[in-house]
């Protein structure tokens, strides 16, 4: 079968859905399918992967998303010979499967957008559920079915008046990345000293991932147990804000700023903590959580 992947963004942008997209290929090819990639933006100059057709567009800032209004006819017309396309992406997404595909549809709804549009603009939540009542049902009727990550978002999509015909299906990470780690390297890189109580976070540093509340809670947290240490793996938008806060709170002793770390060293870097945290009330069913 010969299956089109439809992503807003690719690799190297680095976020849960790319993640997803890219378990997704890897696993079908394994089964023998042919899997194609199409998502917006230029191609990389380090790009090597086959099947995987750019087409261009606007960038939206540094976030790795793009504006576009069609796909190049390369892509239009790769997309119009598949089996099958799973979508991952509401917006640059669903309504070019609908446009281009001449097969069957699934989308993944990854993401609660109702949710994400106060962290990106000043709408009251009131408004932004009222638009979502409008665009969620609106765009899956482009597709067959609807997968959820979870019983929650079930709840959520049923709510906002999706009818498209849903089904939940849980997000699955690679185990394999996670039987053999290294602890003692990442507390060596990072400079933590024995006896610390080290905890962390993986993911963006973004507006919806509510990271001020939780450098401001383990300021807090210092104050009775000093020897924790926050290590913060990710990249993004707010990584000199939050570098800034942590000064003012007088914690930047204590945290950690990991960056952008490979696939493949996420597990060293779980391991080596204690505990894993997160304030964010935007989550589905996170790859982060499920991986630590």
């Amino acid at each position: 079968m010969h299956i089109g992947l439809i992503t807003a963004c690719y690799k190297p942008v680095v976020n849960g859905v790319t993640r997803m997209v890219t378990l997704y290929k890897s696993y079908f090819e394994a089964t023998g399918h042919k899997v194609s990639v199409f998502t917006l933006g230029c191609q990389t100059k380090t790009e090597n992967e086959a099947n995987i057709y750019r087409s261009p567009a606007i960038p939206l800032g540094s976030t790795g998303y793009h504006f576009a209004l069609r796909y190049s006819e390369n892509a239009r017309r790769a997309l119009s010979s598949v089996d099958i396309i799973h979508c991952h992406h509401l917006i640059m997404g669903l309504e070019f499967a609908h446009r281009y595909g001449r097969c069957p549809v699934v989308f993944t709804n990854h993401t609660r957008y109702d949710l994400y549009t106060g962290a990106y603009t000043r709408m009251p939540q009131r408004a932004a559920d009222q638009l979502f009542k409008f665009i969620w049902p609106l765009m899956t009727s482009f597709c067959d079915v609807v997968v959820l990550p979870s019983e929650s978002l079930y709840r959520v999509m049923g709510e906002f008046g999706v009818e498209c015909p849903k089904v939940v299906i849980n997000n699955g990470i690679d185990l394999a990345r996670f039987r053999k780690t290294n602890k003692e390297r990442i507390w060596q890189k990072l400079q933590i000293q024995d006896g610390a109580i080290p905890i962390i976070y993986v993911g963006r540093l973004s507006p919806e991932k509510n990271l001020d509340s939780l450098l401001k809670a383990f300021a807090i947290a210092v104050a009775s147990v000093p020897d924790i240490v926050l290590i913060l793996v990710g990249s993004g938008p707010l990584q000199g804000k939050l570098h800034r806060l942590a000064i003012r709170m007088g914690v930047d002793d204590k945290v950690r700023f990991c960056g952008s770390v490979p696939n493949e060293s996420v597990p060293d870097y779980l391991a080596a903590a204690e505990m894993f945290v997160s304030a964010s009330t935007t989550e589905v069913h996170p790859l982060a959580v499920i991986e630590a």
